[in-house]
């Protein structure tokens, strides 16, 4: 079985800091009715306050940047050398990548 770590601190009336094993967030709004920004994105918390009926939506993803499709060369549609160079040219294609979208 797993453990889990979840801990709220009320920083002000409607505004909590949400702490778990995975990171941090920050919740905004009275009971029954948040917004809650963290790592994974923007979250709607709805719910009936007292008795665990709730719905959890998300409205904006994690603000990560996506890597442009016209951008991003993979070694497959990457032109290659002829010869022993193909996969070095391979392996420099893919690090480029990585460089330029940090993955």
């Amino acid at each position: 079985m797993a453990f889990r770590f979840q801990k709220q601190i009320k920083l002000a009336p409607g505004l909590r800091l949400n702490i778990s094993k995975s990171g941090f967030s920050l919740s905004i709004g009275p009971r029954g009715a948040s917004i809650t920004i963290g790592r994974r994105g923007v979250y709607r918390n709805l719910g009936i306050p007292g008795t665990g009926v709730s719905h959890r939506t998300r409205i904006r993803p994690p603000a990560r940047p996506q890597a442009s499709s016209a951008k991003v060369t993979s070694a497959k549609t990457a032109k290659q050398p002829e010869g022993e160079g193909q996969n070095k040219a391979r392996l420099d294609a893919i690090l480029n990548n990585l460089r330029e979208h940090g993955s």
